[in-house]
């Protein structure tokens, strides 16, 4: 394991190729400098991450990057950006994790401040199979979805074998380091994944009190499940409009829920309802994030917003 501090210290790589090191492990975190400020590692700058991973490479060892997601300042483009970075780069491997609030952490005392725990159940504390949290700037399935697009992308073979010829150093070894990670979890246990994170949206405080947010949450959960099993996707679609015009009827000023509406009946072939909930959201604010994503589906399927 090394610093971005001390992968500069030429003395200290050349000591380290000599005495044997094939590997250093590189906390980077993360491609976005305004996740980095608000998770307090902004010595991490992002600008310099080219000449370190370029200047231990230049020793004959490779890079394990340690990646985080779901910083505050992440959103829903963060995935791909760092995908294009990380290919870019040359890294050899990454280890890639969730953002945890483990007890008793200044994260976790912030979070359950500010009522974004999702819940209390330390075995989904782990960084890699449950999203514990409510997110910043995208849904807690958001976060898992982008995860796994992630790991899918960055272990593929055409992106290992790109990172590894950026990088130049060690490539079988490399090869071999990437083909393992590359058992990430198949359909059938994103399903299960998917599963156990509805039921922490629904063991939390604040869906039981009926927090519009949660229920809009849960809705997505059960839309994702009716794209995996299409055996119960009338069950679950069903579930998620359910849980969505509940916060539409009683919150009808709720963009999200009028947004994510539009979603699940695109994904089901309703195209008139469709059209309905999305502009809905486009009325309910043209020049947000979520009006904009509106305007630009409704453009797409030929609807006039």
């Amino acid at each position: 394991m090394v610093t971005l501090a001390s992968a500069r210290d030429e003395r200290l790589l050349a000591a380290a190729a000599r005495a044997g090191c094939v590997c250093l492990f590189l906390g980077l975190e993360s491609f976005r400098a305004r996740s980095l400020e608000l998770a307090n590692k902004s010595f991490n700058v992002v600008e310099s991450y080219g000449e370190v991973v370029a200047r231990i490479h230049a020793h004959g060892i490779t890079v394990q990057a340690g990646i985080v997601f779901g910083f505050d300042g992440d959103d829903e483009g963060t995935f791909e950006n760092t995908l294009v970075e990380a290919t870019r780069l040359g890294l050899d491997g990454a280890t890639v994790s969730l953002l945890t609030p483990f007890p008793g952490t200044p994260l976790f005392q912030q979070l359950e401040r500010d009522g974004r725990l999702l819940t209390r159940d330390w075995s989904y504390y782990n960084g890699k199979t449950a999203v514990t949290f409510r997110p910043a700037r995208m849904s807690p399935e958001a976060l898992w979805n982008g995860y796994m697009w992630f790991r899918r992308h960055f272990f593929s073979r055409s992106c290992i074998l790109e990172r590894l010829r950026r990088s130049g150093v060690r490539p079988l070894q490399s090869f071999a380091l990437n083909w393992g990670y590359r058992e990430f979890p198949k359909e059938a246990d994103e399903k299960a994944e998917l599963e156990k994170l509805v039921k922490v949206q629904v063991d939390q405080p604040v869906y039981r009190f009926g927090d519009p947010n949660a229920r809009v949450d849960l809705g997505i959960c059960y839309d994702q499940l009716a794209l995996q099993d299409s055996n119960n996707a009338p069950r679950y679609f069903a579930m998620a409009v359910q849980e969505m015009r509940t916060v539409a009827d009683n919150a009808p000023t709720h963009q999200p829920a009028a947004f994510n509406l539009g979603i699940v009946n695109l994904h089901m072939g309703n195209l008139e309802e469709s059209n309905k909930w999305f502009k809905r959201a486009v009325e309910l604010g043209r020049n947000t994030e979520l009006g904009m994503r509106a305007q630009k589906i409704l453009q797409q399927h030929t609807f006039s917003p």
